[in-house]
């Protein structure tokens, strides 16, 4: 998958989580930023501006993207002060909520065409 792909998944999955208002900007993360993970978002719930990064090595880039947009859905509800704290449940809770829509959708990942 290249770049110009992730961002038409980006689309597709920004219009599906009716997130119109973000600015959302995705880019393929290094093993720096990524901190040993297959995808980070950085956002700010006050701004709504997100910059996610993906690894492009990743299983499945789709489910890592729909996971860290649910973030900007799920995460609101919490705690300014926990926000950047590890919640296993919640991580567990957006991992199969990103699997059953991406299921419902039809597909395994994204067909995507240049």
């Amino acid at each position: 998958m290249n770049i110009r792909q992730l961002r038409k998944l980006l689309e597709f999955w920004v219009e599906i989580l009716n997130l119109p208002e973000w600015k959302i900007e995705v880019k393929w993360g290094t093993k720096k930023n990524l901190e040993e993970c297959v995808g980070r978002n950085y956002f700010s719930i006050e701004e709504l501006d997100s910059l996610i990064l993906i690894d492009k090595n990743g299983d499945d880039i789709e489910g890592t993207l729909v996971h860290e947009l649910l973030h900007l859905v799920l995460d609101g509800h919490r705690d300014v002060d926990l926000t950047n704290k590890y919640d296993p449940m919640l991580e567990r809770a957006i991992n199969r909520t990103a699997a059953a829509m991406i299921k419902l959708v039809g597909r395994s990942t994204f067909e995507v065409t240049n």
